[in-house]
């Protein structure tokens, strides 16, 4: 395979090219080099100099996403998915019910986004399991898969105790902009979002204690336990 250079740039073969890069020696370019403005030594990069930057390149990118991350609202860092927290939340579809329909009117209503294929889905429903039988009168708990009726017909282990439906077109994750999965919305009696993310993550986890300040109206943001 053969390399080119820019115009003006000496050119070198290729195993030569990976141990230095050329460049021209007018004298404003020596002036800027022995400035130490670039990690450059005797026309040839300084690769010692060349791996600190790029550790410091990565630091500085690192250290940038963590404020990042750290000035989002309660939750949001850890959303695989638009954020609907607070709003009219998705109309509930599905091509077909495999166990269910559920009885909707008048509770809360939580969707979980799950596939037989994902391991950290199978992880999720025993909490759901748990969740669905314990908030029963006030709470129903709904399994949506994009996958056909026959792959989870025959998902067995572990099992599921609540309602599950099949939507290969994937209106509502489509909706939601899902990226990743498992992810759960819950929603109110009216139909606002009040909790939403990925169920397993540690910052913002749910769980029964989550599910009871929920059903209470004592929270409704999204986050973790303790918070706010």
């Amino acid at each position: 395979m053969a390399f080119s250079c820019c115009a003006g740039y000496r050119r070198a073969p290729f195993k030569a090219s990976l141990k230095r890069v050329f460049v021209p020696e007018t004298k404003a370019w020596k002036d800027f080099r022995y400035r130490g403005a670039l990690p450059l030594r005797e026309g040839r990069l300084n690769w010692a100099s060349v791996r600190k930057l790029v550790l410091l390149a990565a630091f500085a990118a690192g250290l940038a996403l963590a404020l990042h991350f750290s000035k989002r609202p309660k939750g949001e860092g850890d959303l695989y998915a638009k954020s609907v927290l607070g709003k009219k939340g998705p109309k509930l579809v599905v091509e077909k019910w495999i166990h269910g329909p559920p009885p909707t009117e008048g509770k809360f209503v939580l969707v979980d986004f799950w596939a037989a294929w994902c391991p950290p889905c199978r992880q999720t429903i025993p909490e759901l399991n748990r969740i669905a039988k314990k908030f029963a009168d006030r709470l129903v708990v709904i399994g949506i898969s994009g996958e056909s009726e026959s792959a989870v017909k025959n998902f067995r282990n572990p099992r599921i105790e609540y309602y599950v439906g099949i939507d290969p077109q994937e209106r509502m994750a489509r909706e939601l902009e899902v990226r990743a999965i498992p992810y759960v919305i819950l929603m109110d009696p009216q139909g606002i979002v009040r909790w939403e993310g990925n169920p397993l993550v540690p910052s913002c986890r749910l769980s029964e204690a989550v599910i009871e300040q929920i059903l209470r109206g004592e929270r409704g943001d999204g986050s973790a336990p303790g918070e706010g």
